[in-house]
Parts: structure tokens; sequence; C-alpha cells
């Protein structure tokens, strides 16, 4: 998560309270996966299904939450969007793994500064084996995994500096949030994201975005 690739509120989905570490609480629907011609006609782009790309996401979540990753499945770095790394923080995960990454996410008239997170390294075994990480493996593994509707394209493409319309986008559905996970071109995971902090955040709601603002940081 870097940069700020949209800042138009989401039109479609509805999303309940987050995930919390290390185990998620599932309250009420997540992001719906219909899509709206508005939302369609945005630069985040349509629906794009990947049968492959969504078994090999399931699978990895298995391995995950057993703590089983195999060979393939981690590169040198993996980063953890603003959504989901501070729903950890404040759910008193209290980690300095990794980099900081922020960006300044615009939200109507003003600016919100969003703080994800890249591991990387020898730092990145250990953390994909944390309590935290497990856990939301553990919630995740049998939810409903499919490609992102346009209304989830929107959520995701908020906060990040990247173009994705035509590109596919996975995530996987719980009744109280929805992953997001992207691979990369060798089918390594890439990065994770809750979208239910995006959605508070651009619906004027209170969001764990806004909530985690680590005094220590500077500003970009």
């Amino acid at each position: 998560m870097a940069g700020c690739g949209g800042g138009a509120p989401a039109t479609a989905p509805t999303t309940p309270p987050p995930a919390t570490a290390p185990a998620p609480a599932a309250s009420a629907a997540g992001p719906a996966d219909g899509t709206t011609a508005e939302a369609a006609a945005g630069p985040w782009g349509a629906s794009v299904p990947a049968p492959e790309t969504e078994a090999r996401v399931a699978a990895m979540l298995g391995r995950l939450r057993d703590g089983a990753l195999a060979p393939g499945d981690l590169g040198t770095v993996v980063a953890f969007g603003a959504g989901l790394w501070s729903t950890w923080q404040l759910g008193g995960m209290g980690s300095d793994a990794g980099i900081p990454v922020m960006a300044r996410v615009a939200v109507g008239d003003h600016a919100v500064i969003a703080h994800g997170r890249a591991v990387r390294g020898a730092a990145l075994a250990p953390f994909m084996a944390s309590a935290a990480m497990r856990g939301t493996a553990r919630y995740f593994a049998d939810g409903e995994v499919g490609p992102a509707s346009a209304a989830e394209r929107q959520l995701y493409y908020a906060g990040i500096a990247w173009e994705i319309a035509g590109e596919p986008l996975t995530v996987v559905r719980k009744p109280g949030e929805t992953l997001v996970v992207v691979l990369d071109e060798q089918g390594q995971l890439f990065q994770l994201d809750t979208l239910g902090p995006w959605y508070r955040l651009v619906t004027g709601e209170t969001s764990e975005i806004t909530q985690y603002q680590p005094t220590a940081a500077t500003q970009p």
C-alpha cells in the first residue's frame, strides 16, 4: 500500500466492523459483491475473474492458517495495507516489524495519512507465523474466494498508487469483513489488506485508518 490511486468515495458496498487481531470477528455483511454502472465506469475497472489465481489464494490461506507455507508462497517482501495493519495495531498487535509505508489519501475535502507496512527479508517468515497473521488466515481460510467486484475494486483503489483496470484482484469474503489478497506475477504473496476500514474511511465513518496515527511517523 503506497500512495493514493483515487479519492472518490465508494458507492455500493456496505461493510461492518473489521477483522481484529489475532482472530477477526464476524458481525455483519461484508462489501457487496455486486457492481454498479458508476463503480464499473471508474479507473479501477470492472471485475476480472482469474480462477487459477483464486484457487491458489484459497490454498495459500489454508497453508497460512496451518503455519505451513510452501517454498514458493513468499518472495522477499509482503506489503500489508493500511486497512489490515491499522486494525491489527489497534487490536493489540503492537508490532514494529518491517518498514512503514504511508500514503496521503484524499477523502472529500481533506487528506488522511494511511499507515501500512512492508515486511521483508529475514523478518518475513517469523512475521507470517505470528499470531495475528495466522489468526487472520484462520478466519478467512473458509471464506468465499472470488474476483473483486467493481465496488470492491474501487475501495482497494483508494489506497494504492498503481493502476489495476483490466488486472485481476482477488478477495475473500466473510460475514464480518473482506480480505484482499494480491499475488505477484510468480504467484507469490505480494499484499494483504481488508476493505472494511477503507469503506468506513471514504463514507465518513470512524475508521481504523484514521484512528491509527502513530505519533512518531513522519508525514510524507
